[in-house]
């Protein structure tokens, strides 16, 4: 494993056998508005504008898919830490949402005291109840996910 220095004081890790490959760049950190934080570069479009690439894709990447961080440190970038998921698998790794109120992920309060449960699978909601507390709600939850996304699964 080596380090490619971006700017801010950030580095992206990346695999030996890619390190040479990769360093011919100049890359630079891009914080989106939920705070990820990616390796990417600029390049030059047809139409004449600028336009970035992300490290990770460019290490992995096929059509009809997104390149997902098993771990979900998105300045991670070793082969064996990235695979191909569709943007519902995508989805199911990540984190609960900054403005969720339950504390759990796919929990919702439905009305005061009542806490809703649901899923989205291949685009469609499923939902999988109300009840009492939030707990019992993210253990339905997490049960949906394991079934659903597998190895995709974020808890």
């Amino acid at each position: 494993m080596k380090k490619i220095n971006l700017t801010r004081g950030f580095q992206a890790l990346v695999d030996d056998e890619d390190y040479e490959w990769l360093n011919q760049w100049k890359w630079y950190v891009h914080i989106t508005e939920q705070g990820n934080q990616y390796a990417v570069r600029d390049i030059s479009r047809k139409t004449g504008k600028r336009g970035v690439i992300y490290m990770h894709k460019l290490i992995l990447s096929k059509e009809g898919f997104v390149t997902d961080h098993k771990d979900r440190d998105s300045l991670n970038n070793q082969r064996g830490n990235l695979r191909l998921a569709t943007k519902s698998q995508d989805s199911a790794n990540k984190t609960k949402y900054a403005t969720n109120k339950s504390g759990y992920k796919g929990v919702y309060l439905h009305k005061p005291g009542v806490w809703r449960s649901r899923i989205m699978i291949r685009g469609k909601v499923i939902d999988l109840g109300l009840f009492s507390h939030p707990k019992d709600a993210a253990i339905v939850y997490e049960k949906a996910t394991v079934k659903y996304y597998g190895e995709f699964a974020r808890i």
